[in-house]
């Protein structure tokens, strides 16, 4: 009976010590990957051109009050709504926000060619 115990006390044993190992190098992994930092991100420049091009044609064909209210912008002068068209469309189009720029641009353009 002595035996018997002490097997059991030994397995019991060795299942912690390997519960515990697999325990301490999960942490330890998941640990590295939040400490990594992300590569930085380039949108293609065909999705960019997208991108203006809906912007431009966008605020080229929407009279400057109708915009403001859509995207209920609280800065209602011409860079602030053309910001918030860009990010919407950037949104929209699943692009980097190194789109935002040709967007806003692409924005202004189309508001100043209406």
């Amino acid at each position: 009976m002595i035996r018997s115990h002490n097997a059991i006390r030994s397995s019991t044993f060795a299942v912690l010590l390997v519960a515990l190992a697999v325990g301490c190098s999960t942490g330890d992994s998941e640990q590295a990957d939040s400490t990594t930092v992300p590569a930085a991100v380039t949108t293609p420049d065909g999705l960019k051109l997208a991108v203006y091009e809906r912007a431009y044609s966008e605020c080229a064909s929407t009279e400057f009050e109708r915009l403001a209210a859509k995207y209920k912008v609280a800065d209602k002068t011409r860079p602030g709504v053309a910001s918030a068209v860009a990010l919407e469309w950037v949104e929209f189009l699943q692009a980097g926000q190194d789109a935002v720029s040709d967007g806003r641009s692409g924005c202004l353009q189309g508001l100043e060619h209406r």
